[in-house]
């Protein structure tokens, strides 16, 4: 399962995210920006890391695991990532 949360920058969302991650019994917690954000980041990007992640969800899944990504991604990106279209069945 890919566990989305959400909010402006410093409002607490990785500090929040890992407090509940070890609460949850099988799920890994992961920040969107943690391997990084290049500078003049764009759209294009965002789209490419958003599918990375949600492939990244789907391959966590396999294994019985969930995964709960803080980000400022846009919840509409997320559900139209190619990913999910490649694996209906995971949806």
């Amino acid at each position: 399962m890919l566990l989305k949360l959400t909010g402006s920058s410093c409002s607490g969302k990785t500090t929040l995210a890992y407090s509940v991650g070890e609460r949850l019994a099988k799920a890994v917690v992961h920040d969107f920006d943690e391997l990084g954000v290049p500078e003049g980041a764009d759209r294009q990007w965002r789209n490419r890391m958003t599918e990375m992640w949600v492939r990244r969800a789907l391959e966590y899944q396999d294994h019985g695991i969930d995964l709960l990504l803080t980000g400022q991604s846009p919840l509409g990106e997320v559900l139209a990532a190619r990913p999910w279209s490649d694996r209906p069945d995971r949806f």
